[in-house]
């Protein structure tokens, strides 16, 4: 066992809970000191409104209208190019909340039917509502122009989660004078104290996409470093009951799987492969929340989009689309990223329990992963069959108005091996404009060899975030023999230190709205003293109107690799731009020095990459999408070419309805020799209460052609039943 690892990791846990303690008996940011929040009153109505799009109805006569919008984005302070207005009110079931927004040129209202979280581009009307009041973290509930829906949670720092669904309703239209919509959303889809008077932080939110323009009520200043703090009170709320609901999802799933015979070299079709699958969901308390789910579908109905995946040096980075593993996602999120849940690839169960007790924030996740014993090279594997159990564990502790402290535990258990991570990490804000970020973590793993190690590793990070100059430093440190199996950390045997400031100038003309220069510094040493990488950047962003966003980058790198340090300069341009409500793209060009990586004798080349996408819509139901990813790499500039690789991806989509359409995805990889074909009929009622009919295949190059080397359909039928 080696010693020096764990005096560092008493050390590092000692030092962040003897600071932790000692911040915790300072008035950092206390509400004292923020000043007084505006209210806004609910009204509490007998007859609820007629999901309609025109605010015609008796309980909307009823409501105070909520007028003083601000702009927000991009010039705090400055009245709004558009007038809002808003009404909330409620009964002992649901919310009821209507906006109606002029426009004074309603021809340019962005909005169109597109599946639901897919508004992004339209104009978005919603609120923010903070059930506990906290002043940390809420719910963002908001539709587009025509009524269809985006949700999920926001909160401090790490804390955004828009795969967060929720059961409400709503409807909208297009009229005359800009858009009306309206929304109804039951408290049972809702966690909060159930008490006999509640009051919630809230804050409503329009975006007029063309303009660039957030406007809000209460009005949000960008020189507070934080939306939470300035949000108002939702008052006169009397007599109403969170969801202490159970919840019960079965599902069935069919798969047929088609693959080329080892054997014979024939393509054979195998067996359809029904399977069923429960998921049990209850909440012990208001805001406790277990799920428990046996058999679970756990994959997502979307292949991975393609990745330049030559002349790697690190692995590549997925995200997480499966629904068990993204709902309540937000919890785990730490600096050092020591839960990465696509490592638990083939779960054979999964277990989850979430929650909040007062200013105290929870979560478990368990699931025993099938993929582990298949995964080990060599003829004879002793571990065949085996299966790994992950157990994850968290807390989560709010303090003052806008801090908090945290600790993790992650814990993956194989045949005679394991790995455990330990920690405790925060974020704590001094002013409205200073926060300090850490982390500190010890792990203790055993090898299937037998072998003990453990390992410690710390983060800071101390920031300013204003509406003008803004500015961060940061240390990240992490021991040779630091592991979290659970996460997903590419690289160890480092000290890092870095900085990084920026100004922000605002000089709000027709066209452009801001520019911003920025400064990067930052130099990476590994423990025993030798300098392995420093990047210095210099890079300046614009913002114009139509949601148009210009950057350009130049990068001096050292990047040490296999003890021979090489120099690089790089050159990157970053273009957006959705200049109408039909129309949106991007392009990305990196041109400059790059690694070869492959050993044993690297060299330093001449790469050339290009990222593009467009998207059209050529009516409101129908979207075209294409993607260009490009890599082209020289031995030298100029000289001979290495590769060049091109991944070329399209995906169309028809929305017949707010819940039913029709999606195609195409892609090929010019390297690979690689074409991938996947289609999908989905309909989704609401959020749980599905039903998917896919098919997805495989071409390789064989010879001169492309032959199918796999194809599957699959069936998903799921029913969320609440009680």
């Amino acid at each position: 066992m080696k010693r020096e690892p764990k005096k560092q990791i008493v050390f590092i846990v000692v030092f962040i809970s003897f600071f932790s303690l000692l911040i915790a008996g300072q008035s950092l940011a206390s509400k004292s000191e923020e000043g007084e929040q505006p209210s806004a009153t609910a009204v509490r109505v007998e007859q609820p409104p007629k999901l309609d799009g025109v605010l015609d109805d008796l309980c909307w006569k009823a409501c105070s209208k909520i007028t003083e919008f601000m702009q927000w984005r991009p010039v705090d302070g400055k009245p709004p190019s558009e007038q809002t207005v808003a009404y909330i009110a409620y009964d002992t079931k649901n919310f009821y909340i209507a906006f109606q927004c002029y426009d004074s040129e309603p021809e340019k209202i962005r909005a169109n039917i597109s599946k639901r979280d897919d508004v992004f581009s339209d104009d978005l009307v919603g609120v923010i509502l903070d059930t506990f009041n906290a002043r940390q973290r809420g719910y963002v509930i908001a539709v587009n122009p025509l009524g269809i829906q985006l949700d999920g949670k926001v909160g401090e720092g790490m804390d955004d989660d828009y795969a967060f669904d929720i059961i409400f309703h709503s409807n909208g239209r297009v009229n005359k004078e800009g858009y009306a919509v309206e929304m109804t959303i039951p408290f049972k889809s809702l966690r909060f104290p159930s008490k006999d008077f509640n009051t919630f932080g809230i804050v409503f939110i329009r975006i007029i996409n063309r303009k660039n323009q957030y406007v809000t009520w209460p009005p949000i200043s960008q020189d507070i470093d934080s939306p939470f703090i300035q949000e108002a009170e939702l008052v006169g709320l009397e007599g109403i009951k969170p969801g202490r609901n159970f919840e019960l999802l079965p599902s069935f799933t069919a798969l047929q799987v088609g693959t080329v015979s080892p054997d014979s070299g024939v393509f054979e079709s195998g067996a359809v492969e029904p399977d069923f699958g429960i998921d049990f969901k209850y909440a012990f308390t208001s805001n406790l929340v277990g799920e428990l789910s046996y058999n679970p579908d756990f994959s997502h109905v979307e292949a991975d989009a393609g990745q330049i995946d030559v002349n790697l040096r690190y692995a590549l980075y997925f995200p997480e689309k499966r629904p068990f593993f993204m709902e309540g996602r937000d919890i785990f999120n730490t600096p050092i990223e020591v839960l990465y849940t696509r490592r638990m690839a083939d779960p054979l169960y999964g277990a989850k329990f979430t929650g909040k007790i007062g200013r105290t924030t929870m979560g478990f996740i368990s699931a025993l992963d099938e993929a582990p014993g298949f995964q080990l090279p060599g003829e004879e594997n002793p571990y065949l069959g085996e299966r790994a159990l992950f157990n994850i564990f968290r807390l989560k502790r709010d303090i003052f108005s806008n801090s908090s402290i945290g600790f993790i535990y992650t814990d993956k258990e194989f045949a005679d091996s394991y790995n455990r991570v330990v920690g405790m990490d925060g974020r704590l804000r001094f002013t409205d404009k200073y926060s300090l970020s850490f982390q500190g973590l010890g792990t203790f793993s055993r090898s299937l060899e037998g072998e003990d190690i453990s390992a410690p590793a710390l983060y800071l990070r101390f920031s300013r975030s204003a509406r003008h100059f803004s500015f961060s430093t940061f240390y990240n440190d992490l021991y040779p023999d630091f592991r979290a199996d659970s996460g997903f950390i590419n690289r160890t045997d480092i000290r890092q230190v870095g900085a990084n400031c920026s100004y922000q100038f605002m000089p709000n003309n027709r066209w452009l709205q801001t520019y911003t220069p920025w400064v990067i510094f930052n130099r990476i040493y590994d423990h025993s003293g030798v300098l392995m990488d420093e990047n210095r950047q210099i890079s300046l962003n614009f913002e114009f109107s139509r949601q148009t966003f210009v950057s350009v980058y130049y990068n001096q790198i050292l990047e040490r690799w296999y003890e021979i340090d090489f120099r690089k300069g790089v050159f990157a341009l970053s273009v957006s731009s959705a200049p109408t409500g039909y129309l949106e793209g991007s392009i990305f060009i990196r041109l400059g020095d790059s690694i070869y990586y492959t050993p044993p004798n690297p060299y330093l080349g001449y790469n050339r990459s290009l990222s593009a996408s467009l998207s059209l819509r050529p009516n409101s139901r129908l979207k075209q999408e294409l993607w260009l990813t490009k890599s082209t790499f020289y031995r030298e500039r100029g000289g001979e070419l290495v590769y060049d690789m091109d991944i070329i991806r399209t995906k169309t989509t028809y929305q017949f309805s707010k819940r039913l359409f029709l999606r195609a995805i195409l892609e090929y990889n010019t390297y690979w020799k690689r074409f991938q074909p996947d289609l999908l009929l989905s309909y989704i009622y609401s959020p749980g209460t599905v039903f998917f009919l896919g098919y997805s295949g495989l071409f390789d190059n064989q010879g001169e052609e492309l032959m199918q080397s796999k194809r599957s359909f699959f069936i998903k039928v799921s029913y969320l039943w609440r009680f």
